[in-house]
């Protein structure tokens, strides 16, 4: 069947992906890790996380890590995030296969950046659950379970 048509004017569908959300903290679930090639061959991490409490539970935040990268200081940005998130969730500072990081909880720091034009939810910072509860309004935290540290030890 041929078609004619100009959709330049119709806004997109939206996949649950980037659906803008306050900047603020928000518990979040990592479901979802893929290691893709990049344009410039390098090796990068793209991690899918979906908001498990609060009002916008469900919606889905990603983040894109530069594993390897002809840009060292990006490439050493990239793996002291993912250092961060190890010692979050696992609490160890070697990932043996991305699969550990699935349902883990972790506390995000969402922010919205601009890029192409496009407004983005962009992830600032991994925080641990113990220290947001501490310093989040209930609007972004809705606790009818109690929360507990992502730490194996809570004295670590």
């Amino acid at each position: 069947m041929r078609m004619n048509l100009d959709l330049k004017n119709q806004k997109p569908e939206s996949s649950g992906f980037d659906d803008l959300v306050p900047e603020g903290d928000y518990v979040a679930a990592f479901c979802k890790a893929d290691l893709i090639t990049t344009k410039a061959g390098g090796t990068g991490l793209k991690l899918s996380l979906k908001i498990v409490q609060g009002d916008f539970e469900g919606k889905q935040i990603s983040d894109f890590l530069n594993i390897k990268n002809a840009n060292p200081k990006a490439e050493q940005i990239s793996l002291g995030r993912l250092r961060r998130i190890c010692d979050l969730t696992i609490g160890r500072p070697v990932l043996a296969d991305t699969d550990e990081l699935m349902g883990k909880r972790v506390c995000v720091k969402v922010e919205k950046e601009t890029r192409d034009g496009y407004e983005h939810n962009k992830i600032k910072s991994y925080n641990d659950l113990i220290d947001v509860v501490e310093r989040t309004p209930s609007a972004y935290i809705n606790t009818p379970s109690p929360i507990v540290s992502s730490r194996a030890n809570p004295w670590d």
